[in-house]
């Protein structure tokens, strides 16, 4: 299945991007970033900058700006689908990707640091993350090393929601 991302949610006073390797399934469904329930990013920013949950999407964006906070992805576009042809929201499943163009937000705004949402570096040719594909397509343009953290995908056990929170608040705050 051929997959476009959405549109990247900054402005100018934005100085945190934050960047997954493509949305999901549902949130592309939807329009929404993180809109799969089981996926915590959400609430880990609810958590770190003491706010009550926001349900509408469009007061979320404004939430981020006012933590001059920008949201992307890696990825313009893929392909990610199964061998057997079913719907995927893994990153392991992509093909045939096409980066986004992130100097833009850049030159738009006082970007200092570049966060991954999904914590582990490459590791062989089959391993799909947003450090893969930053430091393939992004890197090179920008010059910021992103700082990688753990990821909020409702798969990720490896690391506790209160781990999470705490490792996310180190970096946001």
């Amino acid at each position: 299945m051929r997959c476009v991302g959405l549109e990247p949610i900054y402005n100018e006073k934005s100085r945190i991007l934050i960047l997954g390797t493509m949305p999901g399934a549902k949130s592309l469904e939807c329009g929404e970033y993180y809109s799969d329930k089981k996926n915590v990013f959400w609430k880990i920013l609810f958590e770190i900058f003491q706010e009550k949950e926001i349900y509408d999407y469009k007061d979320k964006k404004q939430f981020l700006l006012e933590h001059h906070i920008a949201l992307w992805d890696v990825l313009k576009e893929c392909d990610r689908d199964k061998k057997d042809g079913s719907e995927s929201s893994s990153d392991r499943y992509i093909y045939n990707d096409i980066p986004n163009d992130i100097s833009t937000i850049i030159k738009e705004s006082n970007i200092e640091t570049i966060v991954l949402n999904g914590k582990t570096k490459s590791k062989g040719i089959r391993s799909r993350n947003p450090y893969k594909y930053y430091m393939k397509y992004i890197y090179e343009n920008v010059k910021i090393t992103p700082v990688l953290l753990p990821s909020t995908s409702g798969v990720n056990t490896h690391c506790s929601f209160e781990d999470k929170v705490k490792i996310w608040s180190d970096v946001l705050k």
